[in-house]
């Protein structure tokens, strides 16, 4: 499970900077112990706690106190300090950071102002574009070429892979068919010869596996009274069903 990212800054409750203090101490004493465990190295730690006299000195002070001794009594300046940073160097270095991370935001808040800008344009609501600037406008002009170039290179996409066939608009999909609709009309039951004539030329081809199930159907048909209904018609169209039964069960009902 991902951390949840931490935002750097100087937390102002005193319970809980303290208990993030003894939180994040205990942390580096464990990190601190399997380093010089697992890598065999010499590591030394020296913690201020807020309102502390003494520091808290890790693996213990004498042998912290030995090992910053050494740094200190190193001969090459320049190597020793060559990754140390004082707080004006680390935040000299932060500042640029910081100040291409704003200007970023700015950029991307600024293209979705001429986005909403356009999306008001296309709906009518910015008639001639008024209370616009100029720059407003160019950026507008460019976003608008932009997605223009965005549908023509899709378009020729399609076209390569022999999905878009019209020079025009797509054509719309077709409309689900809607059953059990408010203005649906029970029609009567009507036997499965009636239908064949009407039914396969409005249907088209029927393949090769459908006839012999036709003709199969059409076979069984006397014998088990099949029918063929459309329970509803409305408005969008209605859908076929068929319902085999006996005809001797149902002459018991009145």
């Amino acid at each position: 499970m991902a951390h949840k990212k931490v935002n750097l800054q100087w937390i102002t409750k005193a319970s809980s900077r303290r208990a993030t203090f003894r939180r994040r101490r205990d942390g580096i004493k464990k990190k601190v112990d399997e380093l010089a465990t697992l890598c065999g190295t010499k590591v030394g730690v020296v913690l201020y706690g807020e309102n502390q006299d003494k520091p808290l000195a890790w693996p213990n002070d004498s042998e912290a106190k030995a090992m910053f001794q050494k740094f200190i009594d190193m001969p090459d300046y320049g190597e020793r300090f060559k990754k140390t940073q004082n707080q004006e160097e680390l935040l000299s270095n932060r500042i640029p950071k910081l100040q291409h991370q704003v200007s970023r935001l700015e950029h991307e808040n600024y293209k979705r102002e001429i986005s909403f800008l356009l999306y008001e344009s296309m709906d009518g609501q910015r008639p001639g574009l008024i209370g616009t600037t100029e720059k407003e406008r160019t950026s507008l002009g460019e976003m608008v070429e932009e997605k223009t170039k965005k549908v023509k290179e899709r378009i020729r996409q399609l076209r390569q892979l022999g999905i878009w066939q019209g020079k025009g608009a797509a054509p719309e999909p077709p409309l689900p068919l809607q059953l059990g609709s408010s203005s649906a009309q029970p029609l009567a039951p009507y036997t499965f010869n009636e239908i064949q004539t009407s039914l396969v030329p409005a249907v088209g081809h029927v393949p090769p596996q459908q006839q012999d199930w036709i003709a199969s159907l059409t076979n069984n048909g006397g014998e088990h009274g099949t029918i063929v209904s459309r329970p509803f018609v409305g408005s969008s169209g209605g859908v076929d069903m068929l319902h085999p039964y006996n005809m001797d069960y149902f002459s018991r009902f009145p």
